[in-house]
């Protein structure tokens, strides 16, 4: 699948979804500043992922990519968290 596309399959998921996708987001998302941090991210992953063909069921679809991209948002905040603990732990201050 060309680019183009992908961004137009990505644009038509979101035009249909729209929505759906919101409400499935902030049922998911730990707190209003991740909801669209994970919005920018699933139109990423739209794009950047092969979409099932034909997409017999949208709505299943997303809720399980949206549920994916929660959960890799957690690892790196997790992450960048560890990282600077163990930043903070080996640096003294005076």
């Amino acid at each position: 699948m060309e680019n183009q596309d992908k961004l137009d399959l990505a644009a038509q998921i979101f035009a249909e979804h729209g929505s759906a996708i919101r409400d499935m987001i902030r049922r998911h998302a730990p707190n209003k500043e991740e909801e669209e941090d994970i919005y920018q991210n699933l139109y990423l992953s739209l794009v950047c992922n092969p979409v099932p063909s034909p997409l017999t069921n949208p709505p299943a679809y997303l809720n399980t990519v949206i549920k994916n991209d929660v959960i890799d948002a957690a690892r790196r905040r997790r992450s960048y968290q560890e990282m600077i603990s163990r930043y903070a732990a080996g640096h003294t201050y005076e």
